[in-house]
C-alpha cells in the first residue's frame, strides 16, 4: 500500500537562463576583442615602422607583440572556463578581474618597452 504521507522531495535548483550567461560573456568579450584589436594595431604599426626604417623587429619585440595579442584571448578563455558553473555575479566579476589584469599587464609592458626597444635601430 502506498504511503499517503508526502515524502520530502528535494526540489531541483532553479536554473538560470543560459542566454544570460552568454550575454555576459558576449558583453565582456567585446571589451576583450577591443584589446585584441589594439594589439593587432600595435603589431601592424611596429612592423610597418620597422619596414619603413628598413630595420628588423627584434626577437624581444616579436615576443612582446605576440604576447600582447594572445594575452586578452587567454584571459577571456580562463575567465570563461572558470566561471561557467558559477552565478551570474561571479561570472561578471571573473571577466572584470581578467579585463583588469589584461589592462595592467598591457600598460606595464607599454611603460617598460617603447617602439625603440622593439626594433633594431643600430642597423
Amino acid at each position: 500500500m502506498p504511503s499517503t504521507t508526502a515524502d520530502p522531495v528535494s526540489k531541483p535548483a532553479a536554473e538560470r537562463p543560459g542566454w544570460l550567461s552568454w550575454s555576459i560573456a558576449v558583453l565582456f568579450g567585446l571589451f576583450f576583442a577591443y584589446d585584441v584589436f589594439e594589439a593587432v594595431g600595435n603589431l601592424v604599426g611596429i612592423v610597418g615602422t620597422a619596414n619603413g626604417l628598413a630595420v628588423p623587429v627584434l626577437p624581444l619585440g616579436w615576443v612582446v607583440l605576440i604576447g600582447g595579442l594572445l594575452l586578452p584571448v587567454v584571459a577571456f578563455a580562463i575567465a570563461f572556463w572558470t566561471g561557467r558553473e558559477r552565478s551570474l555575479g561571479e561570472q561578471a566579476v571573473r571577466y572584470l578581474v581578467a579585463l583588469c589584469v589584461v589592462a595592467a599587464i598591457s600598460l606595464s609592458v607599454l611603460a617598460m618597452f617603447g617602439a625603440q626597444q622593439l626594433i633594431d635601430l643600430s642597423v
